[in-house]
Parts: structure tokens; sequence; C-alpha cells
């Protein structure tokens, strides 16, 4: 995946693509549709989009929740992502929020 600053776009147009393949391939609820959701948020994260990325991360923790489960390291990894965009975004309140449903799962693992 692209991350330097410069190939942002190109990465956002790669991953999107790939995106909209793999929900038409498996629909919404399927492993590979979950990291291409997270990776699209990752990229719009990365530019600094944050409330973007905040529409593309939730989806990738749905798909998430309905492949693995909701006590799945993923669903916890997801929680924590989540939590630094609200960080970056000064919510810090929020971003304590889905920091402590992380660690709830890590807990009870």
């Amino acid at each position: 995946m692209y991350f330097n600053k410069v190939e942002l776009d190109k990465a956002l147009e790669y991953q999107s693509k790939s995106l909209a393949v793999r929900v038409n391939t498996y629909g919404e609820h399927h492993p590979d549709v979950e990291m291409s959701y997270k990776k699209v948020g990752s990229v719009y994260d990365c530019r600094g989009e944050l409330d973007q990325a905040l529409e593309d991360y939730p989806k990738s923790m749905a798909s998430s929740f309905n492949v693995h489960g909701e006590g799945n390291p993923n669903v916890a990894l997801l929680y924590n992502t989540i939590g630094n965009v609200y960080r970056k975004k000064g919510d810090v309140n929020k971003a304590q929020e889905y920091y402590n449903n992380s660690l709830a799962i890590y807990l009870n693992m």
C-alpha cells in the first residue's frame, strides 16, 4: 500500500477500486471486505481526513463483528484504531471509550 504523502491519492484510488470489487464479489461481511475498509480508512487517516476515516473504520468493524465475533483481536485493534482517530480530532472522551472497549476485549481473551 502506498503511504508516501505524494502517492496517497493513488493509494486511495487503488484501495477504493479493490473495495468495490470485493464488496461486489463477497458482499459486506467477508474478511477481504473488512480489510479493504480498514485500508481505505487508513489512507484517509494518513491524509488527515479524519471524518472520512471515521466512516470507513466502523464499516470494517461491522464486517469484523460478523466474520470473527465481538471478542476477536481484529475487533479490539479496530476499537483502538478508531480511538486514535478520535484522539487526533481532540475528542479525548470518545477516544477513551474506544480504548476501553479495546482493552476489555484483550483482557477477556
